[in-house]
């Protein structure tokens, strides 16, 4: 018959080390996988030819520090100031917003579990910006979301006129619907539906013969001759979306 073998308390106490250190080591791994993630981000887009572009209206992005103020790149703080970062030497169009209730809210991980974002209240959080690049104009637009419920009337761009052609709006219209208008003259397409914390890519073009729509690179819609109205007025009222 084997003897019952008690532990010293010495022994439990390395068993103890041991599992913290696994636990650590795991936790660390973890950290350096989403640095890692993060610094790549920042190296493509500092690198990227997007900045010196011919007619690039504003470039807005969260991964670089230098697209914020420093003291608001904090999880949780209100982002008063959203900093273009197209070329230095060309005049910059940052979007701001000087109200604290409605600032929207930096998130440390927000995509890919590494890579920061701004997170919209969907009701008024927004920034301004100036949008005359666009008036009267072809214009493409890219956006990168990631929506966080299925909120019908939920815009990334939504400018503050109703008059027909004084206005971008483009968003979700419907939790299966997006809508790029110049405001009167809507074209909207289907999408699928809302899904947990699914990152999209969008892309909205005009090129004066009709507007077309793309969801992840995939087209989803052609020009339509209806609908070939430029926008003629912006007044801002900018973002309500992650």
């Amino acid at each position: 018959m084997k003897k019952l073998r008690a532990f010293s308390m010495v022994e439990i106490s390395i068993v103890l080390v041991l599992l913290t250190a696994i636990i650590l080591g795991v936790m660390q791994s973890t950290t350096l996988i989403g640095d890692s993630k993060l610094s790549k981000a920042q190296i493509l887009t500092n690198k990227s030819p997007v900045k010196d572009l011919n007619g690039l209206v504003l470039w807005l992005e969260t991964s670089l520090e230098d697209s914020f103020i420093l003291n608001e790149i904090e999880d949780g703080q209100g982002i008063s100031l959203w900093k273009d970062i197209k070329n230095n030497n060309k005049t910059h169009n940052n979007a701001s917003q000087t109200i604290s209730s409605l600032k929207p809210i930096y998130k440390e991980k927000a995509f890919n579990n590494s890579i920061p974002g701004l997170r919209f209240d969907g009701t008024d959080d927004h920034l301004d910006f100036d949008g005359d690049g666009i008036i009267n104009s072809p214009y493409t637009i890219f956006i990168v979301e990631k929506r966080t419920d299925a909120k019908s009337n939920n815009y990334f761009i939504s400018g503050s006129s109703s008059s027909a052609n004084n206005n971008l709006v483009l968003g979700y219209k419907t939790n299966i619907s997006m809508m790029q208008s110049h405001y009167a003259n809507d074209l909207t397409y289907t999408i699928p539906a809302y899904g947990d914390n699914i990152e999209r890519i969008h892309t909205f073009t005009f090129d004066m013969t009709g507007k077309e729509y793309y969801l992840n690179g995939g087209l989803n819609s052609t020009a339509s001759d209806a609908i070939t109205n430029p926008c003629l007025l912006y007044t801002s009222d900018a973002a309500d979306e992650e």
